[in-house]
């Protein structure tokens, strides 16, 4: 009788005790390691996401990219909500930690995936690009043809090569995209010049002007003014190839624009060149576009720093936001009774 009844104050006594530490237990609303687990494993998760998407790896191989960025993380965010499920349906302790870890990791993937892809196409594309295409030196844009530089990301022209800021033309579509011929020599005779020749335009070596300065929202057809990238700069001699294919065909445009103007459409007629012979036209046969830039490298160099600064500016961001959210979803969940 005697051991029965001690047996029985004892097995008392640990119901007690264990239901003193419990109450203990679920009177802390943010517990150290629920808080860190919550906090590290979705800011890990982000910064893997957003480099699978926008480092080299999408740009040169791009379904292992997907393989082993976007669609691993789903995978695990699948597996972490299963896990949280599993342990709502059994109420197992727990719970509220992998309820908010399943949240977290989530709001990582989405927001890794739109962060890292703006930050690729902002800046990264650009940066893998110059580096795959061809750099040229010392190149004639009066002798040279744009045919044989269509592969060209960087040119650097020869010694007295500038921006013919006088011949800019302008083509206006919302924005005004800016052209001007890169010359190592002046396109029009003078004087005497002008009487041998037969006409006032000085046709260069090439027969054809390829090399074009451009830009957008920095010229002025009523001023004749021509201000794109370094075309201030007498330093400057060198160009960044145009990459934007959206923007291509206004340019384009605004070249035809200007030989038409130096070799009007009537006087391309046999009538009109019969009265006016004889009669000097300036083409662009393959014109290419550049930035007319000091230093093509620096330049390049200067994407792969901002997607670099823009990259731990969203870091830490997310990091804010997730421990926001982790706060947030432990208390709220805590509020609710789990545990």
């Amino acid at each position: 009788m005697i051991k029965n009844a001690m047996r029985e104050a004892l097995s008392e006594a640990r119901q007690e005790t264990h239901q003193l530490l419990r109450k203990k237990e679920s009177k802390t609303q943010w517990e150290p390691i629920p808080v860190a687990t919550c906090i590290f494993w979705p800011v890990l998760l982000y910064a893997y996401v957003y480099c699978m998407v926008s480092g080299s790896m999408r740009f040169h191989h791009l379904w292992l990219a997907i393989i082993l960025g976007p669609l691993l993380c789903l995978l695990a965010c699948i597996a972490a909500s299963m896990a949280a499920r599993g342990r709502l349906r059994r109420m197992d302790p727990g719970m509220r930690t992998a309820l908010t870890l399943s949240v977290c990791l989530w709001l990582a993937f989405v927001v890794g995936m739109v962060a890292g892809d703006r930050n690729y196409w902002w800046y990264m594309t650009n940066y893998y690009t110059y580096q795959d295409l061809a750099t040229y030196t010392d190149i004639d844009p009066s002798s040279d043809k744009g045919q044989s530089y269509m592969d060209s990301g960087q040119i650097y022209f020869k010694e007295g090569s500038k921006v013919e800021r006088a011949e800019m033309m302008a083509y206006k579509s919302v924005n005004t995209f800016c052209v001007a011929p890169i010359t190592s020599q002046t396109l029009w005779n003078t004087g005497s010049d002008a009487v041998e020749t037969g006409g006032p335009m000085k046709i260069p070596e090439s027969g054809t002007v390829d090399f074009w300065a451009v830009g957008t929202d920095c010229c002025s057809t009523q001023d004749r003014t021509f201000n794109c990238g370094a075309a201030n700069n007498t330093k400057a001699r060198s160009g960044l190839r145009l990459l934007r294919d959206d923007s291509r065909p206004f340019y384009y445009l605004a070249v035809q624009e200007w030989v038409a103007k130096h070799c009007p459409v009537d006087d391309n007629s046999a009538a009109g060149r019969a009265k006016n012979a004889p009669l000097v036209c300036l083409p662009a046969r393959h014109p290419l576009f550049f930035y007319w830039v000091q230093d093509p490298m620096l330049e390049v160099d200067s994407y792969g720093l901002k997607a670099q600064s823009l990259f731990n500016l969203h870091v830490f961001t997310f990091f804010i936001l997730d421990i926001a959210v982790t706060l947030g979803g432990l208390w709220l969940l805590f509020r609710l009774g789990m545990k």
